[in-house]
């Protein structure tokens, strides 16, 4: 097949799969602009300037209560995935790439970019990122004293800012999946736009991710300058024509929309007989790069999240869809009831034509007093308009209700999840119930959460580096596991953890921890303390339990200082205690008293 034949059918390959993909989709696309719409308060309609728009929060409300507990629970603690291996020797390499890669997750603002990721899952009800390695570096200035001259010089060197694995969250409009199936890596491929400027995609073609002829081929055909087609085609790229046409306003912008396909294609568009490609197409017809997957772990970069997931569709439910209507109706009945209160409680009149009065300055005012021309003043030529407005007294009960809906609807209960006031006379353990129910009904979407977000994007990073860590590579620790050791529960050494070949090649598989911490802080203390009073009870777990690594956790459920509160010499007092333990001095509670106290632990939990 000719060059140039092959090209255009590539184009046009990776073109008509991405419309196809659009016009597939059209439906969900239309209803994620609405949702977003309703979270935000914005409304299309033209109201009176006399008429009330109020915007009832219940979807804004319920979206941070739900994003607050998931971004806690699986980014907020340290660490945010454990590694395990096959065999017991494995456990400290499996602990050092627990290390690493938690430490790369902080290094690339996982956490903020969660914020995003679970706020997007929850008004679209599916949120898609995707990962990948990213190397920044930049020039910077430093002081270097000159020995020979006796000056201080001022010297320019390059200085790498980031080198590492990496991820961003990605706008569900920009996402084209292929049609019909349910899980992306069931997916023969997935598309995702984007734009760029055009000096970036040159830049990016001299580090070698684009090609040049491809640049070049761009710069002299750069498209046909209409904006009417541009409008209509990017009207669903942009999320508003304010948007769109805010960029196109940009003095020196030359931006280019570049789609993008990840996966397989058929074996006469394979060059070089690789069917795994990554193909960027700019502005529908330049094609910038068709190469083979550039990683060594043959998979899309690309994952999704739904906090209710449908059983057909690769696109689910969130939190604001069961309350979409529901928050409608209540933006409308609280809007009417201001209504009423501004129309009623500045009167209309109703007036005679013989009553002589101005009616233009008829408005009242604390003590204004009308003149008529009429001798006779009465009800019979002035009078309020008074309508019936017992309809209206029960607006905010309707609301209130439709407020109850919407908590069944989406878990996320007022009182237990939100901290908000609770039933009357409710004893602790009625309140204690409830809140398990809900915290059973949320921990599936953790637990979701884990298993097809976390994980996979914690196996795919550590593939990444397995191919592209500089070794051997030096981690800095935080939080407690910085100075104790989580398996033994003694202090480590002093120097830092080095990553070496050994770590990075043997196969080891992350296991999410974010539900651990779904628990109140409350209800994890009062498990603890009933834990230690089932172990003081009995001699054989005290000899059993790592005390050192008990009172660790335990403090950090009390939010104590870790670091502060274990000295270095906890070491030998676990020697001590485990000698005393195996000497017969009393074995069990006559020897030694359990380590941990409920008195100990009892500050105020």
């Amino acid at each position: 097949m000719p060059e140039g034949g092959q090209e255009y059918n590539i184009i046009d390959l990776v073109m008509s799969r991405y419309h196809t993909s659009a016009d597939y989709h059209q439906g969900f696309y239309e209803k994620a602009k609405r949702y977003y719409d309703l979270f935000r308060g914005i409304t299309s309609k033209r109201h009176q300037a006399w008429r009330n728009n109020v915007h009832v929060p219940f979807a804004l409300s319920i979206l941070e209560s739900d994003v607050s507990r998931k971004v806690q629970s699986t980014f907020g603690a340290w660490p945010v995935v454990e590694f395990a291996g096959y065999s017991p020797e494995d456990a400290p390499n499996a602990r050092r790439n627990t290390i690493l890669i938690s430490a790369q997750l902080k290094d690339c603002g996982s956490f903020n970019k969660a914020i995003d990721f679970f706020t997007s899952a929850d008004i679209y009800g599916t949120a898609f990122a995707q990962v990948g390695w990213t190397t920044k570096a930049e020039l910077e200035q430093y002081r270097e004293p000159n020995e020979i001259l006796g000056i201080e010089e001022i010297k320019t060197r390059e200085v790498v800012t980031f080198d590492g694995p990496d991820w961003e969250v990605l706008d569900i409009l920009d996402c084209f999946p292929q049609p019909g199936i349910k899980r992306i890596d069931d997916m023969a491929w997935f598309i995702k736009r984007y734009s760029l400027d055009l000096d970036e995609i040159e830049r990016r073609a001299h580090l070698g991710v684009y090609d040049m002829a491809g640049v070049r081929e761009l710069k002299r055909n750069p498209g046909d300058g209409n904006v009417e087609r541009l409008v209509t085609e990017r009207q669903g790229y942009y999320r508003s024509m304010q948007d769109y046409e805010a960029r196109q306003k940009e003095k020196f912008a030359k931006p280019v929309e570049i789609i993008e396909y990840w996966g397989i294609v058929p074996n006469g568009f394979a060059r070089d007989g690789i069917v795994n490609r990554v193909i960027s197409i700019a502005n529908g017809k330049v094609e910038l790069r068709n190469r083979p997957f550039p990683f060594f772990i043959k998979k899309k970069p690309f994952f999704s999240y739904s906090p209710m997931q449908d059983p057909h569709y690769l696109f689910g439910i969130g939190k604001i869809e069961p309350i979409a209507k529901m928050n409608m109706m209540a933006n409308k009945l609280a809007s009417q009831k201001l209504d009423v209160f501004e129309l009623f409680g500045s009167p209309s009149f109703i007036t005679s034509a013989t009553a002589g009065l101005d009616k233009q300055n008829l408005f009242i005012t604390p003590g204004r007093i009308f003149q008529s021309d009429s001798p006779d003043v009465s009800e019979s030529h002035i009078r309020a308009l008074s309508p019936d407005l017992r309809g209206t007294e029960n607006l905010y009960q309707e609301i209130e209700q439709l407020w109850r809906w919407s908590q069944q609807a989406t878990g996320i209960v007022e009182d237990t999840v939100m901290g908000g006031r609770g039933q009357s006379r409710e004893t602790a353990t009625g309140f204690s119930g409830r809140q398990e129910g809900v915290v059973n009904r949320l921990m599936l979407e953790v637990l979701s959460a884990g298993e097809g977000f976390v994980e996979p994007l914690t196996n795919y990073m550590r593939a990444l580096n397995r191919q592209w860590l500089k070794l051997p590579h030096t981690v800095k620790i935080l939080g407690s596991s910085a100075t104790t050791n989580p398996i033994t529960g003694f202090p480590l050494p002093p120097e830092p953890v080095e990553i070496s070949h050994e770590d990075v090649n043997m196969d080891y598989r992350a296991r999410a921890i974010g539900a651990l911490h779904m628990l109140s802080r409350s209800a994890r203390r009062q498990d603890i303390l009933a834990l230690t009073q089932i172990v003081q009870n009995n001699p054989a777990a005290i000899q059993l339990i790592n005390w050192a690594a008990w009172l660790r956790t335990t403090i950090e459920i009390f939010e104590m200082p870790v670091a502060e509160l274990l000295n270095s010499q906890q070491t030998q007092l676990g020697q001590q205690m485990a000698m005393q333990f195996e000497g017969g001095e009393g074995a069990g509670m006559d020897g030694m008293q359990p380590a941990i106290t409920p008195e100990m632990m009892d500050m105020g939990g």
